[in-house]
């Protein structure tokens, strides 16, 4: 850790937590009927209680009520998040997931801002979590898009196959095979109210931070099946092998070393090799948002999940580079020490895709040099925003923005 000793930081925390310990220990003897966040720090006497506000629904966002179902959602602090308690099936043949969401709070000074790695300060969280990376995909006006439902606190919600799928797969991983610990998860379009801009402006904004304070990432890429993918069961399962197989060494070897090293035995075929390119050409690999959870978090915390298959992200990348894969995704683009500014980002992921054009900016807010100082704001139009961010960075913007949104159809998010 750089400027800030370890050990003085870790006592100054101690100190916070016993200190709020001891007011949650008071609150309880004056039976006073108030809700007091253990990690929290608060000033004077007193706590705020939660605030509910009822879950709004509409057929332009992921989300939404099935039938005229409604359910209160506690309002969100600035350092809050919401997670969700996926239950166990109830049958084998079960699909409907039952879950339920809770507020989580991460405090932004559990994590400095100079920590080289935080992962290893993660167990000074109140509580670990998981957080999911999927294709959002396209959405559509008459909410068609929204095929599936789940149960959410009681209420129903109808969500989009791909998230179900991932849901699915999340709750046998966790409560069947034991594949992974049983955590709360972050999802997006389940934890942040959509329609709620306020709560959607600070979220967004505080999203580079969910993905750096998780304990790892699962990464959905999908089904397989013979019928819709011909040969790519087979490659992934060959894929899991060889993957399972890398020693420590060879995931730490740099790719002209591999290579020299390999020779010309190579695990890997050049059929191998065209099915790894379709199956690059997944929505994953060229969605805009997953730029910033590749950058926040290394590769052997993102866990890739090919249908039953369940690969560590350094793993995947050994694998993409011995199969010499020529692509442009993203997602696999190692995180570069020096913190570029939004509009070399900007130029950078010109072709990574969204599906709200004000969201081509606010998607690289979090890893840019202006993080702390660009608000996001989905209550103004593109049009307003790109005309704002043009004026403060007027040399070569207008064609960054031009080419942005003339990409044609750049979506799923």
């Amino acid at each position: 850790m750089r400027n800030v000793p370890w050990r003085k930081w870790r006592n100054r925390r101690k100190a916070e937590r016993v200190a709020t310990d001891d007011l949650v220990a008071a609150t309880d003897r004056l039976n006073l009927d108030v809700t007091l966040d253990p990690q929290r720090s608060y000033a004077g006497v007193g706590a705020a209680s939660d605030v509910s506000q009822e879950a709004s629904a509409s057929a332009t966002t992921l989300v939404e009520s099935a039938g005229n179902e409604r359910t209160a959602v506690t309002a969100l602090q600035p350092d809050d998040i919401r997670v969700l308690d996926i239950d166990s099936a109830r049958s084998d043949n079960d699909t409907m997931i039952q879950c339920r969401r809770r507020v989580l709070h991460i405090p932004r000074d559990t994590i400095p801002d100079d920590v080289a790695a935080p992962w290893l300060v993660q167990p000074l969280l109140r509580e670990s979590y998981i957080t999911l990376s999927y294709a959002w995909g396209e959405t559509k006006e008459d909410g068609s898009h929204l095929t599936e439902t789940i149960r959410c606190d009681g209420a129903l919600l109808r969500i989009t196959s791909n998230l179900h799928g991932a849901l699915l797969r999340i709750r046998n991983m966790m409560h069947v095979e034991r594949r992974i610990s049983i955590e709360p998860v972050w999802i997006d379009a389940l934890c942040i109210e959509q329609d709620d801009i306020e709560e959607r402006n600070v979220q967004v904004q505080n999203m580079g931070h969910v993905y750096q304070s998780s304990s790892q990432v699962i990464v959905w890429l999908g089904e397989t099946d013979n019928e819709t993918n011909p040969g790519l069961p087979a490659f992934v399962h060959k894929l899991d092998s060889v993957c399972a197989a890398y020693g420590q060494h060879e995931l730490n070897q740099d790719h002209a070393e591999r290579q020299r090293l390999l020779g010309h035995k190579s695990p890997f075929t050049k059929h191998d090799n065209h099915c790894m390119v379709r199956l690059l050409d997944r929505p994953w690999f060229s969605r805009r948002w997953v730029i910033q959870e590749a950058y926040h978090k290394a590769p052997y915390h993102r866990l890739m999940c090919i249908d039953k298959t369940l690969i560590t992200g350094d793993r995947f990348e050994r694998a993409l580079l011995d199969l010499q894969c020529v692509v442009h995704a993203p997602a696999l683009e190692r995180a570069e020490q020096q913190q570029k500014s939004l509009l070399q980002n900007l130029q950078l992921y010109g072709r990574a895709r969204c599906s709200d054009p004000r969201d081509y900016i606010y998607a690289l807010v979090s890893i840019s040099m202006e993080r702390k100082s660009m608000a996001v704001d989905y209550g103004i139009s593109a049009e307003e925003l790109y005309l704002s961010f043009a004026r403060n960075n007027l040399a070569g913007m207008p064609s960054v923005i031009y080419k942005a949104s003339h990409r044609g159809s750049l979506t799923g998010r």
